[in-house]
């Protein structure tokens, strides 16, 4: 018969290995005093599925931002503002004659471009103007012809029986 230990047979002679001078627990002190050894991971485990139910929603779902509902409607938005305004380019008018303005073709504001009519004179001055000019004209040239048909006269009758050259 062989042994293990000096206090190793109990009862029917199977040997039993050499344990340390710790006795044998009930099953329930044992469950305690594993749970008392095994604290710090228990509470380590209660923190983390703490965290993960309060943060868990907000780590996948991501931050929750307020929502609202589209709806058609009327934009009204006005702005009272002062200033001053400045064109970038300034051009100098000017008229080479006087007159009363008989129309204005253009807006303000409107864009222009080089040869565009701005405005028109009244032409009844410029009529009567032009119908006394003409009227000299044919005064001018009447007697013009007057000259050189009397003119003429005068030397195609002193020179009668002279041939022309």
């Amino acid at each position: 018969m062989s042994t293990v230990g000096p206090a190793a047979v109990k009862g029917a002679g199977t040997p039993v290995p050499e344990t340390s001078a710790t006795p044998a627990l009930p099953p329930a002190q044992r469950a305690v005093s594993m749970l008392r050894s095994q604290k710090w991971q228990i509470m380590l485990l209660v923190i983390i599925l703490i965290v993960a139910v309060t943060a868990g929603p907000r780590i996948v779902l991501g931050p929750q931002m307020p929502v609202e509902l589209v709806a058609r409607q009327t934009l009204v938005q006005s702005l009272v503002a002062s200033g001053r305004v400045e064109s970038p380019h300034r051009v100098e008018v000017a008229v080479q004659m006087t007159g009363t303005v008989a129309r204005v073709p253009v807006t303000e504001g409107q864009v222009v471009t080089a040869g565009t009519t701005l405005l028109e004179l009244e032409s009844s001055e410029l009529r009567a103007a032009l119908g006394q000019a003409e009227s000299a004209l044919a005064a001018a040239v009447a007697r013009a012809a007057g000259a050189r048909g009397a003119g003429t006269e005068h030397i195609a009758g002193s020179t009668a029986g002279t041939p022309r050259p």
